[in-house]
């Protein structure tokens, strides 16, 4: 009795001497606390946290057991368990249970060690042109049910330009860095897939990959945008002239929408004044063409110098549309 009541003093002071630096993101919580099993044999409980914001996995704590000679009897690994089983996400707090098949009474202290593994970011280069959309904030691997790592995150569109098919590819690679998936997913704004200038759109990716055999990752993102064409106007059309650039946008159905303003530069009363968007595809053959009346203080009508505003929906998918042209078109008295 008076040496198990002596125990916990003693092993508690030789219990971290094995602990290095890189080992401090992960500390041991409390004291030990140390029993004797049904079968003679010690039993020590504790608690570890990780004290990083990083997500940890194949997280371990080694015991040695040491005898009175200092000769190391018996080692045990255990895992920690969090939520899951081996994996601490950040600041997160994890539980362990090492039995030593020794009998109690023959060890005379141990040491421990805490063990883990990180899966380390590696960010592929963009060029200027996908910088015009980057990742917002840092990027915080978790995992799922299952295990396997999953992967939230944001982006921004940096532009003034719509874009369209905006989806993030994530390559998964093991420790020796042979690929072991590519994961693509839409990004999601107010419609999926599309994000208006200055919009910020989320994603979410499940690599379906035990987060344990993950070494490193990297991602890309990619999109389209639909370039304006502006057809040529002869001396007659401008006399009204477009007010601004055209910022395409998306209704609800991921169809194109176009607004705008123009203005009659002249002094004469101008009617039946229409604009005419013309939506091609990347052979740029016509998919479809709109026509819409100009509305000033009434429809069809501007008069000199007045401004008036036009709303154009497409039935086409605004990711099928490479560009668009458009002609303005009056009559006058």
């Amino acid at each position: 009795m008076f040496f198990c009541a002596l125990m916990p003093n003693v092993f508690s002071a030789l219990a971290e001497q094995n602990n290095n630096g890189k080992e401090s993101a992960i500390t041991v919580q409390d004291k030990l606390d140390i029993k004797v099993g049904a079968n003679g044999d010690m039993v020590i409980l504790g608690r570890v946290k990780n004290n990083s914001e990083d997500l940890l996995h194949s997280v371990e704590i080694v015991f040695d057991f040491i005898d009175p000679l200092e000769m190391i009897m018996e080692t045990v690994t255990v895992p920690v368990k969090g939520k899951k089983e081996g994996i601490l996400e950040g600041k997160e707090s994890g539980n362990f249970l090492v039995k030593s098949s020794a009998p109690i009474s023959t060890i005379s202290s141990y040491k421990y060690s805490l063990r883990w593994k990180t899966s380390d970011l590696e960010e592929k280069e963009k060029d200027s042109e996908e910088k015009a959309v980057s990742i917002v904030g840092d990027i915080v691997p978790k995992v799922d049910e299952e295990g396997n790592m999953v992967i939230p995150g944001q982006v921004k569109n940096n532009s003034e330009d719509l874009l369209h098919s905006v989806e993030i590819v994530f390559d998964f690679l093991d420790p020796e860095e042979i690929p072991m998936g590519t994961v693509t997913v839409p990004v999601k704004g107010k419609l999926t897939g599309i994000l208006e200038g200055g919009q910020n759109g989320n994603f979410l990716v499940k690599s379906g990959i035990p987060i344990s055999t993950v070494g490193s990752y990297k991602y890309s993102i990619k999109w389209k945008t639909s370039n304006l064409e502006e057809k040529e106007k002869d001396s007659e059309e401008s006399a009204v002239s477009l007010l601004g650039a055209i910022f395409p946008k998306a209704d609800k159905k991921g169809n194109m929408v176009i607004s705008g303003q123009v203005k009659n530069n002249s002094e004469d009363l101008l009617h039946s004044v229409e604009i005419i968007f013309d939506f091609l595809d990347s052979r740029e053959r016509i998919m479809e063409t709109v026509t819409v009346p100009v509305k000033g203080k009434k429809e069809g009508i501007l008069e000199g110098g007045e401004k008036g505003n036009f709303f154009v929906k497409s039935k086409v998918p605004i990711s099928s549309v490479k560009s668009y042209k458009h002609s303005v078109r009056w009559k006058s008295f």
